[in-house]
C-alpha cells in the first residue's frame, strides 16, 4: 500500500467538510430562531487570497500541511475569552473537536512541516487583535470572526477536493 492509499481514509475531507457545512446551516437556522443577531459588518482582516492561490497550485503534501495548519489556527482562535459569544457552547465544542480530529489525521499523511505556520499565525493573530480584542470580545466581533472562519472553511473545502482528486 502506498502513502496515498494510507492517507485516503483521513483525507475523507469532503465528507467531513460536508458535515461541517451541514452543521453550520443547522446552527445558522437555530441561531436565527434563537434570536441571534448576525452582524453585517466587514472584517479588518480579509482572507489572505494570495496565500490561498499559492497553496491551490502547490503539491499535495503542501496542501495537506496547509489544511492541517489552518485547522490548528482556527482552533487556537477560539481558545480564549468566549464569554460574550452567544453561540451554543456544546455545538462549538463539537465543531472544534471535528477540526482537531481532522488536523491530527492529516498530520499522519505528511512529514512534519510548518511551511505555512508563520503566515497563518500572523493572519489569525491579526484577526484576533484587530477584531476581537479591539472590540473587547463582544458578540458582534465574534460574528465577524465566525464569518471569516466560514470563508476559510469554504476555501479549505476546495483545497481538500483538489487533494482528493489529485490522489486518485
Amino acid at each position: 500500500m502506498n502513502g496515498k492509499e494510507q492517507c485516503a481514509e483521513p483525507l475523507g475531507l469532503p465528507v467531513d467538510s460536508a458535515r461541517i457545512q451541514a452543521r453550520e446551516r443547522r446552527v445558522a437556522v437555530a441561531a436565527r430562531s434563537d434570536g441571534w443577531r448576525f452582524y453585517r459588518g466587514s472584517c479588518a482582516c480579509p482572507v489572505p487570497n494570495p496565500l490561498y492561490r499559492r497553496v491551490s497550485k502547490a503539491q499535495v503534501e503542501d496542501k495537506i500541511t496547509f489544511l492541517s495548519e489552518t485547522f490548528d489556527q482556527i482552533i487556537k482562535l477560539f481558545n480564549g475569552n468566549l464569554d460574550a459569544m452567544a453561540w451554543n457552547k456544546q455545538k462549538l465544542d463539537h465543531f472544534l473537536a471535528v477540526l482537531d480530529r481532522q488536523s491530527r489525521e492529516l498530520k499522519t499523511c505528511v512529514p512534519s512541516s510548518r511551511k505555512y505556520e508563520k503566515r497563518l499565525t500572523r493572519y489569525f493573530s491579526k484577526l484576533k487583535k484587530d477584531v476581537l480584542k479591539q472590540r473587547n470580545f463582544d458578540s458582534p466581533s465574534w460574528e465577524l470572526v465566525r464569518k471569516e472562519v466560514r470563508r476559510h472553511l469554504q476555501r479549505l473545502d476546495l483545497i481538500s477536493a483538489s487533494v482528493k482528486k489529485e490522489m486518485k
